[in-house]
């Protein structure tokens, strides 16, 4: 089987729909199928990325601006149409299923894509435009099918729920070591992680934070930093003024590991979210975009993680904690994601394109 993405990525939109992509890319080479990409970003280091991992890219440059609460797309390729150079990619690589990663892309290329290729689909989570396809991914613990009536065709597989969260082998690898790690209950380690771009530098403002929390000199700070961070020098400067026990981390590649090694963590919602339900780790959660309210709400509902409205307030929650309280949280997060969902998705994927 060869697939073919089409996935955004950017300091505005963030890294995560390039994450989820890659990572099925490459839970689906281990099961011997190819992966090709077609990538819209603002910036060349997204296509090298996708070439270090051994898989073909065509590159198209655009840009993301944030315009209120709503990110537009500019595109800069004006005198290439857009469908002029998808057509081109599909007649080039000849994949046998597309996965669209992007909230920008709608039925109007599902149309298109179909006259070439045989299944197509999407991963999502907004369910707010017509979608159609072969297949929907919605890996978050508020999808349902009632979610995407009318959106969806009536035949589309839909994939919906924590049982189908897209994350790297990591963190099955790590999952036991992370379980046995939470047993005391105690902080002493913080993880700290707001995506790959954190375009408002939630993470600098949570570090400032957490310098005033009267216990920190009794706990060690792993901050991760993703590719699109822009803020590198000042964090860093931070930090070394600061005279606390930490760790900074830029464009991490032991997430899974660094998790396993922490107490508690403090970020945002989308699919690091789940990668920390994962790893049983207890979670002070705060809401970036208007797609994680949905999300935060149900993580919050289930018990999985602390909502935190207030960043200021995050010592208070963190003094709220108690060993029963921290263990609930942990078992709740164990259940709802088993780190088996990418090879779950690449199999249904399977099936798709045999029949």
């Amino acid at each position: 089987m060869r697939v073919g993405f089409f996935v955004d990525a950017g300091a505005q939109i963030g890294t995560g729909h390039l994450s989820r992509c890659l990572t099925l890319a490459d839970h689906g080479f281990k099961l011997n199928h190819s992966s090709v990409f077609f990538l819209s970003a603002d910036s060349l280091s997204y296509r090298e990325k996708i070439e270090s991992k051994g898989f073909k890219v065509h590159f198209r440059k655009v840009s993301f601006e944030k315009v209120g609460s709503k990110i537009n797309k500019i595109d800069y390729a004006k005198s290439v149409c857009f469908y002029d150079d998808m057509h081109e990619f599909l007649s080039d690589t000849k994949p046998d299923l597309c996965i669209a990663d992007s909230y920008y892309l709608n039925e109007e290329w599902t149309r298109f894509v179909k006259k070439t290729v045989p299944k197509v689909g999407f991963i999502d989570d907004l369910a707010n435009r017509k979608l159609g396809g072969d297949f929907i991914i919605d890996q978050n613990l508020d999808a349902t099918e009632e979610k995407y009536i009318g959106l969806v065709g009536r035949n589309t597989l839909q994939l919906l729920g924590t049982e189908y969260a897209i994350l790297g082998s990591q963190f099955k690898q790590y999952r036991k070591k992370s379980i046995k790690n939470k047993k005391n209950g105690h902080i002493k380690t913080i993880f700290i992680n707001f995506g790959g771009s954190d375009p408002e530098n939630y993470t600098e403002k949570t570090v400032r934070v957490l310098l005033k929390y009267h216990k920190i000199k009794f706990i060690k700070l792993f901050i991760v930093c993703g590719l699109a961070y822009n803020f590198k020098r000042s964090i860093s400067n931070l930090l070394k003024e600061s005279g606390v026990d930490y760790k900074l981390i830029f464009d991490c590649q032991n997430m899974a590991e660094l998790m396993a090694n922490s107490d508690i963590a403090i970020g945002a919602g989308g699919i690091t979210a789940l990668e920390r339900c994962c790893m049983g780790l207890p979670t002070l959660q705060l809401i970036l975009a208007k797609n994680q309210h949905k999300g935060t709400k149900a993580l919050t509902s289930k018990g999985a993680i602390k909502y935190v409205p207030d960043i200021n307030k995050i010592g208070n929650v963190l003094d709220e904690f108690d060993l029963s309280s921290y263990g609930d949280m942990s078992k709740v997060c164990l259940c709802l994601v088993d780190g088996n969902g990418a090879t779950k998705v690449i199999k249904r994927l399977e099936v798709i394109v045999e029949n």
